[in-house]
């Protein structure tokens, strides 16, 4: 595994193919669908940010990979815009109640993977002051995977912990659901 720097946004990952071996994957098995493959980009980022300091804590991030002919992969990590201020350790389990925010639709949509496995725990969907909001329900989750999900969420959302909003978004908020769907 080689670290090199692109530029100070950008770093460049080299996995050979014992590499790729020993993480049980293979070039065209590489994507970021599913849980054991983001647990190794994210296995990565980390050994990056020890290894040569390259932390993308608060922002989004763009992963690329592409082929090397050695059987092994190159792997881009870009980091973007500034996502979150609050460090996701704040994330505190109330009842389980949350309303998420999204400041975009393409966040809205990136995120609609999760979603889509999770819409029992989603309430409503609205529209708001130039914003998305999903009210959820958490409560019948267990406090430790309420907090993975929420946290897993902060990727796409803020996370809005506050009983008047909710009641305010139901009133105010235009509902954009059709028969449950958007």
């Amino acid at each position: 595994m080689n670290f090199s720097f692109v530029s100070n946004k950008r770093l460049k990952i080299i996995l050979n193919k014992k590499d790729m071996s020993d993480y049980k994957i293979n070039f065209t098995t590489l994507n970021y669908s599913t849980g054991e493959n983001k647990a190794i980009f994210w296995e990565l980022i980390s050994i990056a940010k020890r290894t040569v300091g390259f932390d993308t804590y608060g922002y989004k991030i763009l992963i690329e990979a592409f082929p090397n002919d050695d059987g092994g992969a190159s792997i881009y990590i870009t980091k973007l815009a500034l996502k979150r201020q609050t460090a996701p350790q704040s994330v505190t389990c109330h009842d389980g109640k949350y309303i998420l925010k999204f400041k975009r639709t393409d966040d809205l949509i990136d995120c609609s993977h999760i979603l889509k496995k999770e819409k029992k725990y989603i309430k409503n969907y609205f529209y708001y002051d130039s914003s998305y909001y999903i009210e959820t329900d958490l409560s019948t989750v267990e406090k430790e995977n309420r907090r993975k999900w929420v946290l897993n969420m902060l990727e796409y959302a803020d996370c809005i912990i506050d009983y008047k909003f909710i009641s305010y978004l139901n009133e105010y908020g235009k509902d954009i659901t059709v028969n449950h769907s958007l």
